[in-house]
């Protein structure tokens, strides 16, 4: 058996005394090479343990096999699925993930483009950029290729994918009045987050069908950016400040929407995490949940299934849109041309213990 730790293909040449150039045809799977030599190249390669530059291949054929991974937050649990989802089918084509987390910081986002591209990465999947419209398509005109989550903005080679976020809160709003409520808050993300309104078009529409006129005082923001500055500033470290920042978000929001509010008997909240910091807020008041009060929860975090009680929650199919992201990534990389409609995935209304009928309670 070779020791050498690292086999060049100058070695597999001279061992099966062949060109470098007749080694690279076989690695490619191009050019006139007999089925013998094709055999004896293979074999030597797997007994020195070749392994192809992919720097060198790249040189050669213009890929890397590598892809960039754009996200607001990597230590949110809302993304674990997404990553396990591109990962898995970056892993099955042989590719490499580069992953970079933005903080929700727009020239924090400008460096790990500009990163990326030094990295000479195939193409980008980019996650909810914060990025205004303008400069993001300046900037998306730079990539080779690229497929925008959660962000519908019009790029050159750039394919859309969006989370029907309207059909999530419609279907959850449309539950808890099912279940006898009335007066039900919404814990909202900020206005330029793009699904914003959609949710709060799905929360309104659906009070409507019931004959509710939405109250503008129910509909409280939650989690922001200005907290993730102030936590930042305050602790010096950014370890889990963005996790804590949609809890404690959450949990303020809920104290203020249930002081000022009484009547309220449910709040639906637009994330998981947030609606952790609701179940703390209920805690601080003496409210009980569901007792008290009906929570939903939004995303489908693995967080939603262990809280007490476990969080009815929407379930949005991130593994599945994950797998599809980098599927669509590679192709506009490979033709140069991106799909001219957005994808849409559609979430799922998971019903747990946090919610029951008002009667009930």
């Amino acid at each position: 058996m070779n020791e050498r730790f690292n086999p060049t293909i100058s070695d597999v040449a001279s061992q099966a005394g062949v060109s470098k150039m007749t080694v690279s045809r076989v690695l490619n799977g191009k050019g006139d090479v007999s089925k013998e030599t094709a055999a004896k190249v293979t074999s030597v390669i797997k007994d020195l343990g070749y392994r192809p530059s992919s720097m060198a291949r790249g040189l050669v054929t213009g890929k890397t096999q590598t892809i960039g991974l754009l996200l607001t937050d990597v230590t949110s649990p809302f993304f674990a699925r997404l990553i396990r989802g591109i990962e898995d089918q970056a892993l099955a084509k042989g590719y490499s993930v580069v992953i970079c987390s933005t903080a929700e910081d727009p020239a924090r986002e400008m460096v790990a483009v500009r990163m990326l591209q030094d990295k000479r990465v195939d193409g980008i999947i980019w996650y909810g950029s914060r990025l205004p419209d303008k400069e993001l398509r300046t900037v998306g005109r730079s990539v080779a290729a690229g497929v925008l989550v959660n962000r519908n903005c019009c790029i050159d080679n750039f394919g859309i994918m969006l989370l029907d976020y309207y059909r999530g809160a419609y279907a959850v709003t449309r539950h808890l009045l099912e279940l006898g409520h009335r007066r039900i808050g919404l814990i909202k993300s900020p206005v330029f987050f793009d699904f914003t309104e959609e949710k709060v078009r799905g929360y309104s529409d659906a009070l409507g069908e019931y004959g509710v006129q939405p109250a503008t005082e129910w509909m409280v923001l939650g989690a922001h950016q200005e907290t993730y500055r102030e936590l930042t500033s305050d602790t010096g470290e950014t370890g889990d400040i963005v996790t804590d920042h949609h809890i404690r978000g959450g949990r303020e929001a809920a104290r203020v929407l249930l002081t000022e509010h009484p009547e309220i008997t449910a709040i639906i909240t637009c994330g998981d995490m947030v609606a952790c910091g609701v179940l703390l807020a209920c805690r601080d008041l003496g409210r009980r949940v569901p007792d008290d009060l009906a929570v939903a929860g939004f995303g489908g975090t693995i967080l939603s299934g262990v809280t007490c009680p476990p969080l009815t929650t929407v379930d949005l199919p991130l593994h599945r849109l994950g797998r599809a992201a980098f599927d669509l990534l590679v192709d506009i990389a490979s033709s140069g041309t991106a799909p001219a409609s957005p994808q849409v995935f559609e979430p799922r209304l998971v019903v747990r213990s946090s919610t029951v009928p008002q009667g009930d309670r």
